[in-house]
């Protein structure tokens, strides 16, 4: 992609130390991706996202990897924190959370609170979540598991804006709403995008797009469009990781559009490079994560985001509209977009 991004330099010297390393090394990312072909089913148009400069040397593996391996182990923190859960990390690689991932069991479903890369052998460390269960405070089990799944965009959307656990317990029973599918008992989340009717519905979604990591060898994540609409930008340091966490991705993704009207995708692939530039124009502070690395977080106008950054290499970036310009209507101000000249 090659752009500029004009207001780098006063932005850098506006900071100092860690946070402009990190954001220069997220700025400089962001610089070597290119926008491949759109690939569409139906009213969601995905544009993968390549870049040769993605950092293959750290050995990581996601959420579902390691629990699947019983190699990390997440529990209640002692009697139960609504908010707060206990993580470890007993393998020799890093292990990656993003946030928007579901685990369920213990006390009550939670959801990750933000991105968080655990270290080899971490130790017990306590990791920031949100409750997507509000009606259950009873043990079903002693160890948190992964059900393969993360919250859809807006959930996700939500929650990063947002920080409020309200908001998102709201967002659960806005999603019920939207499908028309009744809320269980203890008004979890997984009930309502595990329902039968659902999976019916993201099936096809999944059959037509699920091969869309491999439609290169450099692709490290998306940009997810809605008729003229950004509604997520998905980033990965590698392509593995980006592979490993598709199909959560893709259904997650699946899940914000399935009850949309149907819309052909009015926005082109230079439209789509012009969005990933406004990065630079935007505000940066400092984030959180409760594991290794650097966070950040960033806004404009029209859009936030927020990413980690490890040794130097951006593990994860999201980029979201803002929730005032889709709350009510889908015809809203849209994540904007500008084209820059190459500096000379």
């Amino acid at each position: 992609m090659r752009k500029s991004f004009p207001y780098l330099a006063l932005a850098f010297l506006a900071i100092g130390g860690h946070q402009a390393q990190s954001q220069q090394a997220l700025l400089d990312f962001a610089h070597t991706l290119k926008v491949g072909k759109p690939q569409a089913y139906k009213n969601l148009t995905l544009f993968p996202l390549s870049s040769g400069r993605g950092d293959r040397s750290l050995d990581i593996l996601t959420l579902d990897q390691a629990t699947a391996q019983g190699l990390l182990k997440i529990t209640e923190i002692g009697s139960g924190q609504v908010n707060r859960i206990l993580v470890e990390n007993l393998s020799k690689k890093y292990v990656f959370l993003m946030a928007g991932e579901l685990v369920t069991g213990c006390k009550q479903d939670r959801m990750v609170a933000d991105d968080c890369l655990l270290p080899p052998q971490s130790g017990k460390m306590e990791l920031a979540v949100y409750c997507t269960e509000h009606g259950r405070w009873t043990e079903q089990s002693r160890n948190f598991n992964s059900i393969g799944s993360a919250a859809h965009v807006r959930m996700r959307q939500v929650a990063k804006e947002t920080k409020s656990q309200q908001e998102v317990w709201d967002a659960v029973r806005e999603k019920s709403a939207c499908l028309s599918v009744p809320l269980a008992a203890t008004e979890d989340l997984k009930s309502v995008i595990g329902h039968q009717e659902v999976e019916r519905k993201v099936k096809p979604y999944q059959d037509r797009l699920t091969d869309l990591p491999q439609l290169g060898a450099d692709i490290v994540g998306v940009t997810v469009v809605y008729e003229n609409q950004v509604i997520c930008i998905d980033v990965f340091c590698q392509p593995s990781l980006f592979k490993w966490l598709w199909p959560k991705l893709l259904k997650s993704y699946v899940l914000d559009v399935i009850d949309r009207p149907d819309a052909a995708c009015r926005l082109g692939q230079d439209e789509v490079e012009g969005i990933l530039c406004r990065i630079g124009g935007a505000d940066f502070h400092k984030g959180r994560t409760d594991g290794v690395g650097q966070a950040l977080s960033f806004s404009s106008p029209s859009f936030s985001g927020s990413a980690l950054l490890f040794r130097g290499k951006v593990i994860h970036c999201d980029i979201f509209p803002k929730l005032d310009s889709i709350l009510n209507d889908v015809d809203a101000p849209k994540l904007e977009y500008r084209r820059y000249k190459p500096s000379r």
